[in-house]
């Protein structure tokens, strides 16, 4: 939760826990709906969760080193900015 929400801050570990909950929900929603839809493949979707939680580690790691705390700094400052950037 903290590699999501960014290390350091109070209001990342908030969002990396939001983060994974959502994520954690969708990803019930939709194995659940295969396992309807595909019944005879339901053992090969068990894993599909922790793929798409280190998948997304990885993801997070690579192209947002800081975390969705230090995005909602940027966006925070400019919108704080926003018809005078300057």
């Amino acid at each position: 939760m903290c590699i999501v929400g960014g290390l350091g801050h109070i209001l990342g570990g908030i969002f990396g826990v939001g983060f994974w909950f959502i994520l954690e929900r969708i990803l019930e929603l939709i194995t659940s709906t295969l396992n309807t839809a595909f019944l005879d493949t339901s053992p090969g979707l068990c894993p599909i969760r922790e793929v798409v939680f280190g998948l997304v580690i990885i993801l997070f790691l690579i192209f947002e080193p800081d975390g969705l705390a230090a995005r909602w700094r940027t966006i925070r400052s400019y919108w704080k900015l926003w018809p005078f950037s300057y």
